[in-house]
């Protein structure tokens, strides 16, 4: 029987459109999502070599999805503004209109990156770089779609008199093309790193080089980060 509640419950909530595109984008870097800070929303791919963090708009209780495609798929069944969510101690309540959805919580220590990234305060306030460049959205498409087309997986970016150079490479064929970009740069960095790792929210970005072995992407409009490591160098 479906039962249907006239007044409002306290703990129902909207989720901002914002927030639902990071949501969305953070299913692609990881599958499973593990919340227990509440107004921040992090994840890690299972490589390690992308960690995300985003300051909600939204206050949230303590949860772990294990298939947040499968949360999201039933999410896009409704418009998100006829949405009313309830996280409960134990499931996610999703109303809209007559239909309800209650969509139970995995464990948390089954999400593989929780222990990892339990706290996000020490990446927000991570500031040890010797190297800094921006890339408008424009241009970070322009580098994925190159990659795709010409099958260039691997960007160096090097950094000297106040010019950042991008070329996409591959590093393991002589005879292969590149695809070179210019834009103004800080700093005196040489690194290395896999496009597929561009798992970005669509945006411009601030983008900060630590040690040549570690990326900052900081979005312009959203309070949003991303860590992407560097190639090994073989």
């Amino acid at each position: 029987m479906l039962f249907i509640n006239h007044f409002t419950n306290e703990n129902e909530m909207k989720i901002s459109t914002n927030s639902m595109l990071v949501l969305k984008n953070f299913s692609q870097i990881n599958n499973s999502l593990f919340v227990n800070e509440s107004n921040v929303l992090k994840t890690m791919s299972n490589s390690g070599s992308i960690i995300a963090v985003y300051d909600s708009e939204e206050t949230f209780s303590d949860f772990a999805i294990y298939d947040m495609n499968e949360l999201l798929s039933i999410i896009s069944l409704f418009k998100l503004e006829d949405i009313d969510f309830d996280f409960t101690s134990e499931e996610l309540i999703i109303k809209a209109g007559k239909n309800q959805i209650k969509y139970k919580y995995t464990e948390a220590d089954l999400i593989p990156y929780s222990d990892n990234i339990k706290h996000s305060d020490k990446y927000k306030a991570f500031s040890k770089f010797n190297g800094n460049f921006s890339l408008s959205s424009q241009e970070i498409e322009k580098l994925q779609k190159a990659s795709s087309i010409m099958k260039l997986k691997e960007m160096s970016v090097t950094i000297n008199d106040d010019v950042c150079k991008i070329s996409l490479n591959d590093n393991d064929n002589p005879l292969s093309n590149n695809f070179d970009l210019e834009v103004p740069g800080e700093g005196d960095i040489e690194i290395n790193v896999n496009v597929d790792n561009f798992q970005l929210v669509p945006g411009n970005y601030d983008i900060s080089v630590a040690n040549n072995t570690l990326l900052k992407f900081q979005h312009t409009e959203l309070p949003l980060i991303y860590f992407v490591s560097a190639l090994i160098s073989k």
